[in-house]
């Protein structure tokens, strides 16, 4: 299962635009043939016709549908594609973070909660990793240069983060200063080798955005866990919380990483 390219599924019955359309354009297909059917058999049961008369209704019946269908076609998968846009557009609204532009916390924890159970119901080997990025001393960045800054500082986070990532692995905006990476079917010194670019990479992605002598440098703590059979996504989330914990109380600016297995 490849989680990276899962989408999600907002829409319970097909009531979107393009489901509409899809209904109008077919009802209106059927409605035409019905129609040139009509004209056809109402031409051979009328006795007196000339035969040549029944001829061009057949033609017209037949022709009349084609000569239309191509402009026809050609409207409807232009408002299909219309249609088709809009509804990403407003599945990109409720799945991602809008200042971020990473998902956002529910889009996170249901695609990884999904993966899990779907790993454990059918029973399949899941190793990975998840991490809690947390921004150091973030309260204090906002209060001496301003919540402007402050956007800027976490827009360059979420970008240092994604940028080790593989195209599997998932990143979301979990809370304030708060990121979540999940990582499946990766290896412990993976994860953690991870884990070491995305701490150094915000390092170098604060300073480069935000420079000049009174730019803050930004570091982050993270936390982790690995695990090596499907874990429910709030059991992990807990255990990478108190790995930050240790993080934050040992100093900042660090990793810490626990290897978790059920049978420990």
């Amino acid at each position: 299962m490849n989680i990276g390219s899962k989408r999600l599924n907002l829409r319970k019955m097909d009531f979107s635009a393009t489901g509409r359309l899809r209904v109008w354009t077919l009802t209106l297909i059927v409605t035409a043939a019905i129609t040139a059917m009509a004209v056809v058999a109402d031409g051979y049961n009328i006795p007196d016709l000339k035969p040549e008369h029944r001829m061009w209704s057949l033609t017209i019946a037949i022709c009349l549908p084609l000569l239309t269908a191509g402009p026809f076609c050609l409207w409807v998968f232009g408002r299909l594609r219309q249609a088709a846009l809009r509804e990403k557009q407003l599945e990109e609204l409720a799945t991602t973070d809008s200042l971020t532009l990473v998902l956002n916390r529910g889009a996170f924890t249901m695609l990884v909660s999904a993966y899990l159970e779907d790993a454990r119901k059918q029973e399949k080997a899941a190793d990975g990793a998840l991490l809690i990025v947390d921004a150091d001393h973030f309260k204090k960045i906002n209060d001496t240069f301003g919540h402007q800054t402050g956007d800027s500082v976490l827009k360059a986070i979420a970008r240092a983060i994604s940028l080790p990532l593989r195209k599997a692995d998932l990143v979301g905006r979990v809370g304030g200063e708060e990121f979540c990476v999940f990582m499946p079917g990766i290896g412990a010194e993976d994860a953690r080798s991870i884990a070491e670019a995305i701490r150094a990479n915000v390092r170098l992605a604060t300073a480069s955005e935000l420079s000049g002598d009174q730019g803050p440098s930004v570091s982050v703590s993270v936390g982790g866990v690995t695990f090596r059979e499907p874990v429910p996504y709030e059991r992990l989330y807990e255990i990478a919380d108190l790995q930050l914990y240790k993080a934050k109380h040992g100093g900042r600016d660090r990793v810490e990483f626990l290897q978790f297995s059920m049978a420990a």
